[in-house]
Order: structure tokens, then C-alpha cells, then sequence
């Protein structure tokens, strides 16, 4: 398959995403109403919902109700295309959708977390199942220990200071401990750490005001994709 073909499928499912992460933590429909703006709720048509173009054009406005569109729109769907093109250039089978659903499963809680400040149970323990069942029906290693363990010990730290952590991220922890294992746990929490920490020392810089808090799953998702690269880097 053809790599602008792969982006462009991939820039569809990272705006579906976006629509699925605003309604799914509402209890809404993912179908029904079709797309529509969040604040005058007029449908949305055809030329108004093409991946990239039409959000550029439109200038992140609405041309309805020139509300603002958030410019997470336009980074989901070209983080979408490069997903599908960084899982599937060397072609659809099963090996890259391993990766392409951790990193969906990574892109969705981040938009979450980005929108609603959570990590959206339903769709954490959904697209933990569908991954569980990948690794029983292909043989990968699940590490149970790992996820317990993990799950303990953020426990335990949230226990002792409450803020260092929020509940849906040591879920979150614990289901990928449980499919990826402690190195590559170690190796995400590492770079998400790190980058929220740079993160929260030049937001102010640029904005001057202070963080009242930061959704923690995109960094999360960001040690997640930086690992899957590396791995990519050395298969190759």
C-alpha cells in the first residue's frame, strides 16, 4: 500500500478519534448526530470534515459560529497518518497491528485526557481486552507479575502523596505492564517524566501563567511511540 494512501487513511481515523474522544466519556453515540460543531451544533459538510485541509482553510474556525476549533484536531490527524504509515510501510499484516493498536490505544486516552482531564474507562478496559485476546491468539508473552507490581506500587505512591499521580494513569500503567512488560514500562514512564518536566518549565515561559495541572497520558503516549520506533529502527 502506498505511503500518501496509508497517511491519508490515517488522517481519517485520527480525526474519528477525536470525535470518539469527545463523546464516548459524555455517554454519546460515536454514530449519531453526524459531525457537527461542539457549539452551534450545525452538521458539519463533506468539504468541512477533509483530514488537515479543512481545518487549515477554515482557519481553526468555525465557519458557522467562528468559534475557535483547538488545534488538538489538526495534530490527531497527522499523528493518525503517521501512525498508520510508521505501522504499515512495509506492509498490512499482523506484526504491525500490534504496534498500531497500543499506539490508537495511546492516541485515544491521550485525547481523553487532553479534553476531559481523564482516562476514559471504557475505552481503556475495551482496548485492553481486544489486546489481551491479540497476545493469547499469537503467542505473545503477557506479563502478569509486571502488571500487578506496577499496579501496587503507583498505589502505593498515591496513597503516600496523592498528587503524584492520577488513577486512570496507573490503570493505564498496569494494562501495558501487563502486555509490554517492566523494561519497556520503565523506558515510557522515563520519557514521559522527563518531557512533562520540560514541558511544565517553558509552558510558563511562552504563556506566562501557571499549569494548574497536566494531562499525563500524552507523554505517556509519546515514550510509547518513541520506543515502538526504536524497535522498528533495530528490526529493520
Amino acid at each position: 500500500m502506498s505511503t500518501i494512501l496509508l497517511f491519508i487513511l490515517g488522517t481519517c481515523l485520527g480525526s474519528f478519534y477525536c470525535l470518539a474522544a469527545e463523546r464516548i466519556p459524555r455517554g454519546e453515540s460515536i454514530l449519531f448526530p453526524t459531525s457537527h460543531c461542539s457549539h452551534c451544533f450545525q452538521k458539519l459538510r463533506f468539504f468541512e470534515m477533509v483530514p488537515l485541509l479543512s481545518i487549515t482553510f477554515q482557519r481553526f474556525q468555525c465557519r458557522y459560529c467562528s468559534k475557535k476549533i483547538p488545534f488538538i484536531y489538526l495534530l490527531s490527524e497527522l499523528a493518525g497518518g503517521m501512525i498508520c504509515v510508521l505501522c504499515f510501510f512495509e506492509g498490512v499484516y499482523a506484526a504491525p497491528f500490534h504496534s498500531f493498536l497500543l499506539l490508537s490505544m495511546g492516541g485515544l486516552l491521550s485525547l481523553t485526557d487532553i479534553f476531559y482531564l481523564i482516562v476514559e474507562p471504557k475505552l481503556l478496559l475495551f482496548l485492553t481486552f481486544i489486546l489481551f485476546i491479540w497476545h493469547l491468539c499469537f503467542s505473545l508473552p503477557l506479563y502478569y507479575f509486571t502488571g500487578l507490581i506496577i499496579f501496587i506500587l503507583l498505589t502505593i505512591l498515591k496513597r503516600l502523596f496523592n498528587q503524584a499521580i492520577g488513577g486512570g494513569d496507573i490503570l493505564l500503567l498496569s494494562c501495558w505492564g501487563l502486555l509490554l512488560g517492566m523494561n519497556v514500562i520503565l523506558f515510557i514512564v522515563f520519557i514521559a517524566s522527563s518531557s512533562a518536566l520540560i514541558y511544565a518549565l517553558v509552558y510558563p515561559l511562552f504563556y506566562h501563567k501557571k499549569i494548574k495541572q497536566i494531562p499525563f497520558v500524552p507523554f505517556l503516549f509519546w515514550g510509547l511511540l518513541l520506543h515502538i520506533i526504536l524497535t522498528n529502527l533495530k528490526l529493520s
